[in-house]
């Protein structure tokens, strides 16, 4: 008898750090997400930003104002804009996965990503 009481209080104690650990890997999760979330917005800005400095310098390179280097400059600029906006919206779905994982709703996410 006594013995069964100390396995439900084994029992119990597990069920709960479990739960505190879920909770906490929820929380991390939800800070992680709006950290990503700000990244990915700022990302896509500097994107836009980069077009139109690209597409100014089109235009001035077509108008003989600058020579190639500073068109190339520009062009490789907007690239890595680009690559970072990617690698930023990778991160953000990462952590949108990890979010939805905590809360034990994968299949609805994944129903919903369709």
């Amino acid at each position: 008898m006594q013995q069964s009481r100390l396995e439900m209080t084994k029992l119990n104690a597990n069920i709960n750090v479990t739960k505190q650990s879920t909770e906490l890997a929820y929380q991390n999760a939800q800070i992680n997400l709006r950290n990503y979330h700000k990244s990915l917005v700022k990302s896509k800005e500097i994107v836009a930003l980069a077009q139109e400095v690209l597409d100014a310098r089109t235009v001035e390179l077509q108008e003989g104002k600058i020579n190639m280097s500073v068109y190339l400059n520009a062009d490789y600029s907007f690239k890595e804009a680009k690559n970072n906006y990617i690698s930023a919206l990778l991160k953000y779905y990462t952590a949108k996965f990890s979010v939805e994982k905590t809360r034990g709703n994968l299949i609805n996410y994944i129903q919903e990503l369709k």
